[in-house]
């Protein structure tokens, strides 16, 4: 199966893509990862609400729809794998860290509700950054051959 040739605006944008991201995309990207904690704070810290006396833990629901968002946005930034990778991280970490946590302040009662809603705030979270990451991940291989491919054709 042979691969559709590139137009001129599809090269264009992926040679500006794979060009040196600025300092400034940097520095989103570090927010965005920031932004990833603090939805990880809130995600584990809404887990235990009720409507009426059914558990609804619409946290995991709203942590999922960001992390389908958030790793893209840092890879349009930078055009980097790394750029889409450390907002999930740090989503995960600062998640799993505040389960993994004892409360000082009282003894025996856990810092993050150790529920099924965790688990189900887990999977959910995890499952929309792994879906988003290896969307990003094909997107990217897709585009670095093809790219090669067609300034490969212009310059011979």
């Amino acid at each position: 199966m042979t691969r559709p040739e590139l137009s001129s605006e599809m090269a264009t944008a992926a040679a500006v893509k794979h060009s040196e991201p600025a300092v400034v995309d940097w520095l989103l990207v570090a927010l965005l990862s920031v932004l990833a904690g603090v939805i990880g704070v809130f995600g584990v810290f809404f887990l235990p609400m009720y409507i009426g006396s059914f558990p609804a833990p619409v946290s995991a629901l709203l942590v999922g729809a960001t992390l389908a968002v958030i790793p893209r946005m840092g890879y349009r930034l930078t055009g980097r794998m790394v750029a889409a990778l450390a907002p999930a991280v740090v989503w995960f970490l600062v998640t799993v860290g505040l389960y993994l946590t004892d409360n000082a302040l009282y003894t025996g009662v856990p810092v993050a509700w150790r529920g099924w809603q965790f688990a189900l705030l887990v999977g959910i979270g995890g499952v929309a950054a792994a879906s988003s990451v290896g969307l990003v991940w094909g997107d990217h291989l897709s585009v670095g051959p093809a790219v090669a491919v067609s300034t490969d054709r212009r310059g011979g």
